[in-house]
């Protein structure tokens, strides 16, 4: 009976991991009914540990902030969006406040062109897409 459990046991992680469901035919094939069931509860018993640690570690959702949320002043494809696509995307609403509408319309690419000139209303607007403080 002792290799039945164990079997069902192995069958049931094995099961679980080639396919969900999969443990109670691992279970059943290295052991016998008695191990089927055990596989069963062995594979339903992997499927929810591996689950609950992709959620508890940001892989799942809920999980923390991955840095593709966030805007990245140096991602090429980031420097096209326009100020607006920035703000709806990844800030704060409040931002807008601030914000210096004229800029709303230009691609990040040229706010901080003109911010490098000099204009202060580009430096404003350069400045608040890149502050952290406004990250949604």
């Amino acid at each position: 009976m002792l290799w039945m459990s164990s079997g069902g046991l192995a069958g049931g992680l094995v099961g679980t991991a080639a396919e969900p469901g999969g443990g109670t035919i691992g279970g059943a094939l290295l052991g016998s009914e008695g191990g089927a069931s055990i596989g069963t509860s062995a594979g339903g018993g992997v499927g929810a540990a591996f689950g609950y640690l992709a959620c508890a570690s940001g892989g799942g959702n809920g999980g923390a902030k991955s840095q593709s949320q966030k805007f990245n002043p140096r991602n090429p494809a980031h420097r096209k969006l326009t100020g607006e696509q920035i703000i709806s995307r990844f800030k704060q609403g409040s931002i807008r406040g601030q914000f210096p509408s004229q800029y709303l319309g230009s691609t990040f690419n040229e706010i901080d062109r003109e911010a490098g000139e000099g204009i202060d209303a580009a430096q404003t607007a350069r400045k608040l897409l890149t502050a952290s403080r406004f990250d949604k």
